[in-house]
């Protein structure tokens, strides 16, 4: 029996395969929310994986996690981590998504933090604004403490 026959696949056992799968996926969430602009990109050197999609015109959301993986991990590793990673964007998009739908959050309030932002040296998003200023910023309720 041939390999074809038996079903085989040439690039069945790459990270190929992994990206359209969970890309796949995420495009087809995008398609029943009726989001027409997207894209993704992977950063092998620094362990990330991201989408950006326009929420509204002139509006985008950047969502970025970090493929995670030991010092020295192999191959199979690395392809696993990046499964986890893009199925818990998934997940957490079709949340989201599901969120607006309901009626429980406004697309603006569902993705807040990751809305982004011009600045002169390019976008960021309103998590990357401020999160590093946060400790600077006064806290609402002390709880007794001054």
């Amino acid at each position: 029996m041939t390999k074809k026959a038996q079903g085989y696949k040439p690039y069945g056992n790459t990270r190929v395969e992994v990206a359209v799968t969970q890309h796949r996926d995420i495009t087809g969430l995008f398609a029943k929310y009726g989001i027409e602009r997207w894209t993704f990109a992977t950063d092998k050197v620094e362990g990330l994986a991201a989408v950006r999609f326009e929420m509204e015109p002139d509006r985008w959301v950047r969502v970025t996690l970090r493929v995670r993986a030991g010092e020295g991990a192999k191959e199979k590793e690395l392809e696993q981590g990046q499964r986890i990673v893009w199925r818990a964007l998934y997940n957490w998009l079709k949340t989201q998504f599901e969120a607006i739908e309901y009626g429980v959050f406004s697309p603006r309030e569902a993705f807040l933090s990751w809305i982004e932002l011009p600045t002169p040296q390019g976008t960021i998003t309103v998590a990357e604004a401020l999160l590093p200023r946060l400790e600077e910023m006064p806290r609402l309720l002390t709880g007794g403490r001054s």
